[in-house]
């Protein structure tokens, strides 16, 4: 049995079209992130996945799905599933983000 939490809300497209696919993305962890924290080095790091369509050069943000934040880390743990309905030729970007502390 995997340790890996998946979140039940199914992201991105409706349902009802019918050239849709799920598809699952996992998010387990990042190693030895930048060092920028002023006070102790250390970073809060989050994940965000955003969903796009494009169309005719528009891009247009569907859904976006975040991990948590995990405070005072360069080597966060998420181990977190997410699940998005998703056409067969959409975008998807992946984004790691780290808030610090100034002081």
């Amino acid at each position: 049995m995997s340790n890996t939490t998946t979140t039940k809300k199914i992201y991105g497209v409706d349902a009802s079209d019918r050239n849709t696919r799920l598809l699952r993305i996992r998010i387990l962890h990042a190693k030895n992130l930048q060092q920028q924290d002023i006070v102790n080095g250390l970073g809060n790091p989050y994940v965000k996945v955003l969903l796009q369509i494009r169309e005719n050069r528009n891009e247009a943000i569907v859904d976006i799905a975040r991990t948590q934040t995990v405070l005072k880390t360069i080597n966060p743990t998420w181990n977190k599933d997410f699940l998005f309905r998703v056409f067969l030729n959409e975008s998807i970007e992946f984004c790691l983000f780290c808030s610090y502390d100034l002081g």
